[in-house]
């Protein structure tokens, strides 16, 4: 497991040096807007199917929408 710390588009750090300025203000845009934004560097991502992480955070977002969902109810 690699020892890297997560990583927020509001902070100066190391996904600044990875985006562009017009792509971190795309996600802190959508950020704003309510949407839920998630990135992962390739550092972050290592030796990991980038496509894996992917489909793990959508299924993880969506088990998390799904459960709010029914307490709601």
């Amino acid at each position: 497991m690699n020892d890297i710390e997560p990583t927020m588009i509001e902070n100066n750090n190391p996904i600044s040096d990875d985006l562009t300025e017009a792509e971190l203000q795309m996600l802190r845009g959508l950020n704003a807007r309510g949407y839920a934004v998630a990135v992962f560097t390739a550092i972050e991502v290592g030796d990991a199917d980038y496509l894996d992480v992917e489909d793990a955070m959508i299924e993880a977002g969506w088990n998390v929408i799904f459960n709010e969902e029914r307490t709601r109810e």
